[in-house]
């Protein structure tokens, strides 16, 4: 082979068929690399391909393609009615790729107006597949220029697409960018993306929706086993609410220890789905998938619709975690869900069957919820809420459509839509068991509210703390005039013509601090309440209904209880132990 120069060295590439094939390939920094140079770097892969595998060393350099992909001379196979699409570089089975580090081995390009898909990096073989394919230590930043949404771009225009490869490997890799995905795994039996960044800039539909994409064809059978994603950093950009990773129809797949940031990047933005779980076009869904672990910053956990998967030990803030098919039309039925020992904040747990499927055996366990609630509504069997710990939702703190079980709960200063709407405990028929649905047990469960009533003198929002006067715009601080305010009230929301506006605390007797930015024009009025309208809604027949508690610093505003359902009877079978400070029913036929 040649000797070539790279920053005045010259570079000595000895070939090893008897291990690994080693290739240095010197490319100087900043240096232009137009169609032709990609040429030459696919004929070293496919020089390791036919020698059975190999590493590819790429030095430190930063390799810029000079043209759009219409230059890229590689088609990729048709394969399941799926048109061949261009590729800058195929790689062959056994091979690798390393750079000299994130940052330092930069591969730069743009997809061009009117080119066609294309991906930088794929597997050799789309028909039949290729095994042990790994890229690692390098940097990938792309442009997609196409256009609006709905001319050329579609999920194949990724810089990484592996189709029917088993054992794949990404590690160390950094990808900015807004094509349609960054990395497509499609039909992949066995990959690990490890300690990589994702860095998404979403500019429009089609363009930045998400960091990875797993999916299998219907022509394959339903497995795509052994899937790992662990220790990344996903973060969002652009000015779209998109995804970061989307998991339709595979299995056996693990999410766990990474960051998803969505919304330190973006002002005034934050919203879209970290994790996305469900089934494809036609119904078919996904099973064991593990999510775990993970720091979510501005973005859901939903929808996720997966048998035999968890949900667990991850901190979401600002975003919320959502049991629930895509759309109402998945037939496919869903069991044995659990989502347990979650931190919560601002915002829900909620798990939803409002298909055509059924969800059975779902277990809500050990979550921590602030500023959220815990929902659970549709077609169930088997549904438990225990041990969980919901404050200061804005509404119900656990509300509960055909819930088999709901104890051990502690529900602390709930909100209420109105005065005389939400309770801190709901237990409902679900919509397919009408009067005839029984609850199991309602035991163990503790409401208390300590929030204080007011709403004298007049308000308006501040641009800062301390101000002197009223802001014509928006402002964390809201200035209270003719009043005093409690600094140890426990209120969370705060109600100024019609609008329920989070409380993050009381500054001083004339003064508190909003969560978000808010518009309240000078002489407002406002509201803040006591309490909910009850502590316990029981609208189920339920079997046992003991060892709960509530206590209401000023009392209820409706009642601790209150009982009835369409026919306006309920049946308790056991009800003992009950203790509610004050007690008051409403429409009980039983003394609790």
């Amino acid at each position: 082979m040649r000797g070539a120069r790279f920053h005045g060295q010259v570079v000595i590439v000895v070939i090893s068929i008897a291990s690994f094939v080693g290739l240095a390939l010197p490319l100087g920094f900043g240096q232009t690399v137009g169609s032709e140079e990609l040429i030459h770097l696919q004929q070293r892969l496919d020089a390791l391909g036919k020698a059975g595998g190999g590493t590819l060393q790429l030095l430190a350099g930063q390799i810029v393609l000079s043209a759009g992909c219409s230059e890229w001379t590689s088609d990729y196979q048709s394969t399941d009615g799926n048109d061949p699409f261009t590729v800058g570089l195929l790689i062959p089975s056994h091979v690798r790729i390393v750079g000299a580090g994130i940052g330092k081995t930069v591969f730069r390009y743009t997809r061009l107006a009117g080119d066609p898909i294309c991906s930088l990096f794929a597997n050799a073989d789309r028909v039949n597949g290729n095994s042990a394919i790994e890229l690692s230590d390098l940097s990938i930043v792309v442009n997609d220029e196409t256009g609006p949404a709905g001319s050329a771009n579609c999920s194949y225009s990724a810089p990484l697409y592996m189709n029917r490869v088993t054992d794949f490997r990404l590690e160390r890799v950094r990808i900015k960018g807004n094509t349609d995905r960054q990395v497509n795994l499609m039909d992949v039996n066995g990959a690990n993306i490890q300690s990589s960044r994702f860095v998404v800039n979403s500019t429009g539909y089609g363009y930045g929706d998400s960091s990875i994409g797993i999916n299998r064809s219907t022509a394959v059978p339903p497995s795509t086993p052994r899937i790992r994603i662990e220790n990344n950093i996903f973060t969002e950009i652009g000015r779209y609410p998109t995804f970061s990773i989307i998991v339709a129809t595979a299995n056996d797949v693990l999410i766990a220890n990474n960051t998803f940031d969505l919304q330190t990047f973006r002002p005034g933005v934050v919203g879209g789905n970290a994790i996305e779980v469900g089934p494809n076009f036609d119904s078919e869904a996904p099973a064991k998938i593990i999510v775990r672990a993970n720091t979510i910053l501005g973005g859901e956990v939903w929808p996720f619709w997966a048998s035999e998967s968890r949900i667990t030990d991850n901190l979401i803030v600002n975003g919320g975690i959502g049991v629930e098919a895509g759309d109402a039309t998945t037939t496919t039925s869903l069991s044995n869900v659990s989502i347990t020992h979650n931190i919560v904040q601002f915002g829900s747990i909620q798990a939803k069957a409002v298909t055509s499927g059924t969800l059975t055996n779902l277990r809500i366990a050990d979550n921590s919820v602030s500023d959220g609630l815990v929902q659970v509504q549709g077609n169930l069997a088997g549904a438990a809420v225990l041990r969980n710990s919901i404050r200061n939702s804005p509404a119900d703190g656990i509300d509960c459509y055909g819930c088999t079980v709901i104890a051990y709960n502690h529900v602390e200063n709930v909100g209420q839509s109105d005065p005389w709407n939400s309770a801190s405990v709901a237990i409902n028929v679900g919509p397919i068991f009408g009067t005839q649905f029984w609850v199991d047990r309602a035991e163990h469960n503790t409401v208390v509210d300590g929030q204080g009533e007011y709403n004298t003198g007049q308000i308006c929002t501040g641009s800062e703390r301390d101000a002197v006067e009223c802001t014509s715009g928006t402002g964390r601080f809201v200035m209270l005039v003719g009043g005093n305010w409690n600094t140890s009230w426990t209120n969370r929301t705060l109600y100024v013509n019609g609008v329920q506006l989070l409380i993050h605390r009381f500054v001083s007797a004339v003064e508190l601090e909003l969560e978000k930015p808010a518009a309240i024009p000078p002489g407002s009025p406002y509201q803040l309440y006591h309490t909910t309208a009850f502590a316990f809604q029981l609208y189920a027949n339920i079997d046992s209904f003991s060892y709960n508690a509530g206590n209401a610093v000023q009392g209820w505003r409706g009642a601790a209880i209150v009982q009835q359902n369409a026919d306006g009877l309920i049946t308790v079978n056991r009800w003992r132990n009950n203790y509610f400070s004050p007690y008051s029913c409403w429409s009980c036929s039983y003394s609790y």
